[in-house]
């Protein structure tokens, strides 16, 4: 990887680390002074180097049990699939 201006060698290898350490994008890039959007940018260019870096999605959850809905003619809840 090539330090550039915006991304010097120190502030990509803290991105590594704090990437693979589990926090989110939101919170690097508060902590490096740069936007969400660079962050996500400079990961992918990172991964396309070869970097090893975790990959996750964020925001995802599995579904647990079913959802409760009310019922739009009675107004009652009951679960559904």
């Amino acid at each position: 990887m090539r330090p550039t201006a915006a991304w010097p060698a120190a502030s990509a290898e803290t991105l590594i680390a704090l990437w693979n350490a589990g926090r989110s994008a939101a919170e690097i890039a508060t902590r490096l002074g740069v936007s969400v959007r660079a962050v996500e940018s400079k990961l992918r260019k990172l991964r396309a180097a070869g970097h090893e870096l975790v990959r996750r999605r964020a925001g995802v959850t599995g579904c647990v049990g079913r959802a409760r809905r009310r019922c739009l003619h009675c107004g009652e809840m009951f679960a559904s699939d």
